[in-house]
């Protein structure tokens, strides 16, 4: 009887064995996957980036290139508190260029003779003065806060005249394109966020002060949070295919209405 019962729970094991381990592959391959649409990307592809803390002031080593090809090296501080994106390699952050942090915190940078502006290269900084933190809520899902006026037309041919910046330091910034495809450094307007509210979907983001450049609601007299401007995922993801002669990989994209008006913004790109 003992034999039949130890018989009874081996083989229970093994089919119990059977149906738990593909179960658990399966949950860990989708892990690693998102569904964009239809469509199963790798979380590989996604834009979004981790996010961190300053614990202190942190002092941030940028290096600049002109259009002449020279290399210049200046370090700019980092608020205690100052949220920044980027990815953690060995005891060094390397945050992404440029585009995850307002012109006001890199100005300093960009204060050159030169014309045009200098290009961020590289921005680097110790990784013991950071600790992880949560996507900022006014963040666009998977974005890194790049939202490009125009719609599914504007999306395929990749032009804009107008881009809008939600920076990880919590500032809106507007900027123009110029001829060249080329997005202005300095904004034409900006402001920094007092308050986000709302869901996933549809976020209300305030402001103390009007940004010029896109359609705010007055909704208080006075106080940080004197103007608000909705941010709603149209939820129409966009995709475009890559040319693997070109180099150039397949995209996802999200339509995003702002202040009333349709802008996109990349999600997703193939790993070349």
């Amino acid at each position: 009887m003992k034999r039949l019962k130890k018989g009874l729970i081996l083989v229970a094991g093994l089919l119990l064995g059977g149906l738990v381990g593909p179960t658990l592959a399966q949950a860990q391959a989708q892990s690693l996957t998102v569904k964009i649409g239809n469509a199963t990307v790798s979380r590989d592809y996604l834009q979004a980036r981790p996010y961190y803390q300053a614990k202190q002031p942190v002092k941030l080593t940028v290096t600049t290139m002109t259009s002449q090809g020279q290399d210049a090296v200046k370090t700019v501080t980092l608020p205690k508190g100052t949220v920044v994106s980027g990815d953690a390699m060995g005891k060094e952050l390397w945050l992404n260029r440029g585009s995850q942090l307002s012109y006001q915190l890199l100005k300093r940078v960009y204060a050159t003779k030169t014309k045009p502006a200098p290009v961020v290269t590289t921005i680097t900084a110790k990784k013991r003065y950071f600790q992880r933190a949560k996507t900022p809520s006014y963040m666009p899902t998977w974005s890194q806060g790049d939202l490009y006026l125009g719609g599914k037309a504007a999306v395929q041919h990749f032009v804009a005249t107008k881009v809008v910046r939600l920076t990880a330091d919590g500032y809106l910034e507007v900027h123009t394109v110029n001829s060249t495809g080329t997005i202005t450094v300095k904004p034409t307007s900006a402001a920094k966020l007092t308050k986000t509210t709302g869901t996933k979907s549809v976020k209300n983001l305030y402001f103390s002060q009007r940004v010029k450049g896109v359609t705010m609601k007055q909704v208080a007299k006075a106080g940080k949070a004197k103007y608000r401007l909705q941010l709603k995922n149209l939820h129409q993801p966009q995709y475009t295919p890559g040319q693997s002669d070109d180099d150039i990989p397949y995209a996802y994209y999200s339509l995003y209405s702002l202040g009333g008006k349709t802008y996109y913004t990349k999600i997703a790109e193939e790993a070349m």
